[in-house]
């Protein structure tokens, strides 16, 4: 009995199958990632929310408990960086 010989065109359908399970795959897995990208990014920006309000709080204690100190060190940042800024 001979062997059934595969035609060019069965094994190019055969190979566009492949592909297109293949395709679809790739889109699932990419819809996974997209996903966890965003869970893990809406984490870190609350933890980051998190310590800057924490941070915040730390500076106005330090305001309040001195207020000349803070206003002359606003100034001199403020005054450094027009420095910088307005040089042509």
């Amino acid at each position: 009995m001979a062997a059934k010989k595969k035609t060019p065109a069965t094994n190019i359908e055969a190979r566009l199958a492949a592909l297109r399970a293949d395709f679809e795959s790739l889109q699932g897995d990419l819809k996974g990632l997209a996903g966890d990208v965003s869970v893990v990014a809406s984490e870190r920006a609350t933890l980051a929310m998190r310590s800057a309000e924490e941070n915040a709080e730390t500076l106005r204690v330090q305001v309040r408990q001195q207020p000349i100190t803070s206003l002359l060190i606003a100034g001199g940042i403020g005054a450094f960086l027009g420095a910088i800024f307005l040089r042509r």
